[in-house]
């Protein structure tokens, strides 16, 4: 039984640890993640391409240099 209760302590811990390291990282963090691959036609689902392209990144940086001239 005590056992259990380190273990259950030990994971509250280290899931207090996480949290309090990812909130450090302030409210203006953007993740951006590849999001489907198609294939003749059939999408594969959510989160299956492997890469962001070229075309991606060209996105992103006309977004950031709008956000940098609006402030």
């Amino acid at each position: 039984m005590a056992s259990v209760i380190v273990m259950v302590s030990v994971a509250s811990g280290a899931g207090q640890a996480i949290e309090a390291r990812i909130k450090a990282l302030g409210t203006n963090l953007l993740v951006i993640s590849p999001g489907s691959y198609t294939s003749g036609g059939r999408r594969a689902g959510e989160g299956t391409a492997t890469a962001l392209s070229e075309s991606d990144l060209a996105v992103i940086r006309r977004f950031r240099a709008s956000r940098r001239s609006r402030a």
